[in-house]
This record gives C-alpha cells, structure tokens and sequence, in this order.
C-alpha cells in the first residue's frame, strides 16, 4: 500500500488540529491518500485510508471551488470583525468593566467565530483571515474590547497563515504556560484588558526580538488611522 509521509513542525502551527487541517488543504489532499502520518518528536500517529477530495473533480473545477472556498473564508472572517464592531462600540466608549462580564454576556457582544476564539481558546484555520496580509500603517486591537495590542510596525510575514508580531505595545498583553498538548508546551497570549485568548508566542521570529506572537485574526480588529 502506498504511503505518504508528512514531516511538519508543529512549531509553525497553534494547535495539532491546525497541524492536521493544513496537511488536508495542501497539495497532499487533492485526491484519494491512503495513509497519512503526522511525525513529531518521535512520535507518529496514523489516519486511515479516506478520500479528501473527489479524484474525479476537473482541475479547472477544483481551481473554482478552491476560490470560492477562500472568498468564502475571507468574507465570513470580515463578518465577524465587522458585527464585532457593531456590537462592542457603544461599550468601548462606556468604560465597561471586562473582568466582570459572564459568558453570556460576551456571547451576546462577540460574534461566533470571534467568542469561540477569545473566550474558548479556540483557532481560526490558517490565511483564512485578511489581516494576515494587512501591512498598512495602523494599531492592531483587540476584537473583545478594543484595547490597542500590536503597532503595524511589529507585523512580519511568518509564512504560517496567521497576522505574526515580532512584539506587543508594552503592559498590552499577558502571556502564560499552555500545557494543553502535553509534549508541546506553549505560551498563551491574551489581552491584559479582558483577559480574551489572542494566540501563542514563540521563540522562532526575527530580530530585534527574536519572536513571533502568532494571533488568530478574528481576535483582532485593525485601525489604520490610529499610532501606538
């Protein structure tokens, strides 16, 4: 039987999810595969034989669909941000007090895709956000309660798929142990204002810093006419 064997860092990825996501929407999933085996710090687990996509499909119609998909992706992330917006202005401007907002409030100020990110930990798929191509002059903020966090001139292109800092505005972020993959510790970054997940830092980016705040875009708002 054939086999394909994968060996990406898992480094480069937010969760062993994204890890396995990324694999299935890359070349190696055009078609029918039958194994496929994820290899990390020794270890290797196994998926069995299933199809990713119909080996029957034409290349011009994969083409379209692969566009679609992507348009789809990107308008639904701009959604969000932009229902986000509508329904957390009015409290930016009010002085709410984020510490003592209760889940079903934040269900009610965040959209979907945004509450699953900043209040469950959870991660957007990779270049599924346009902020990961935003390199305008501006502030990149907090898509829970508007707190400034990165200043654009921070911003490099990490080539991971997700908007990746080589720094935050200083008192902007908290950072944490995540031991949630238990070979794979990390550090979790969240917005010192309201205490929303933003992403993980690594020790993996450029100079002067040396490392790369990975953030999920739907956590983030933009706002090119602000200066840290």
């Amino acid at each position: 039987m054939n086999q394909i064997i994968c060996i990406l860092p898992f480094q480069c990825f937010d969760s062993i999810d994204q890890h396995i996501q990324m694999i299935c929407s890359t070349g190696l999933g055009h078609g029918r595969m039958s194994k496929v085996h994820l290899r990390n710090l020794g270890r290797s687990t196994s998926f069995g034989s299933r199809s990713i996509c119909m080996a029957t499909k034409s290349d011009r119609d994969f083409t379209e669909n692969s566009r679609d998909q992507s348009r789809r992706m990107a308008l639904r992330a701009l959604v969000s941000s932009v229902a986000m917006v509508a329904t957390t202005g009015t409290a930016f401007a009010s002085g709410v007090d984020w510490g003592t907002l209760d889940d079903d409030e934040w269900k009610k100020r965040l959209a979907p895709d945004s509450y699953k990110i900043l209040r469950k930990a959870g991660t957007e798929m990779p270049f599924s956000s346009p902020l990961n191509k935003e390199y305008r002059p501006g502030v990149f903020c907090c898509a829970g309660c508007g707190s400034q966090l990165f200043d654009s001139s921070a911003k490099f292109n990490s080539g991971t798929g997700w908007p990746s800092f080589t720094q935050a505005l200083p008192g902007a972020v908290d950072e944490t142990g995540d031991y949630s993959i238990v070979f794979m510790p990390r550090t979790e970054v969240t917005c010192h204002t309201c205490h929303g997940h933003l992403g993980h830092v690594f020790p993996d980016g450029p100079e002067p810093t040396g490392l790369r705040y990975c953030m999920n875009g739907l956590a983030l708002t933009f706002d090119p006419s602000s200066s840290a």
